[in-house]
């Protein structure tokens, strides 16, 4: 699988986001003059409370930890907060 998608990879890496365009309309059907996408409506709009504030950063902080775990190798049992214990383990797939 690897092998099929590297061509496209080292396009991107080499072209940037031309390429990213030019594959969204090959692949997705969509054509897009800019490969960001912005909300609908002006930022100052949306205003997050402090409690959803606090909710995604440590939704950060839980994800990183586990990120950072992983790339050290080996299976990771990471204590991502009280009470929380992460892991990644393999896992055959009967049927997809």
């Amino acid at each position: 699988m690897i092998v099929k998608v590297q061509p496209i990879v080292e396009e991107v890496r080499l072209k940037g986001d031309a390429v990213l365009l030019d594959l969204t309309a090959k692949f997705g059907g969509v054509e897009l003059r800019s490969p960001v996408l912005l909300p609908p409506c002006p930022p100052g709009l949306v205003v997050l409370g402090d409690d959803v504030r606090d909710a995604i950063d440590k939704t950060y902080s839980n994800i990183h930890k586990f990120y950072k775990a992983q790339a050290t190798g080996g299976v990771p049992v990471v204590k991502i907060m009280p009470g929380v214990v992460c892991s990644r383990f393999a896992r055959p797939i009967v049927r997809v």
